[in-house]
């Protein structure tokens, strides 16, 4: 997909220069849309609780669950 250009080139780009560690290689990777969102009311999500910010994009974890979203 075009979304994975630029961040393709920056990794061939690290790569050539010997800045990119060597990975297993990923399960799966894309650019994807969202079709809806769910979260826990409990679940806290701010500068407090997450490591670091992306500059640009988010990090995300998908886990499977046997709680139904609401």
């Amino acid at each position: 997909p075009g979304g994975m250009e630029s961040f393709m080139a920056l990794s061939t780009a690290l790569g050539d220069a010997g800045r990119k560690l060597a990975l297993l290689p990923p399960v799966e990777r894309g650019v994807y849309s969202v079709d809806t969102r769910a979260a826990a009311p409990r679940v806290k999500v701010g500068a407090d609780v997450l490591p670091w910010w992306p500059v640009r994009g988010v990090y995300l974890t998908l886990e499977n669950g046997t709680a139904p979203a609401h």
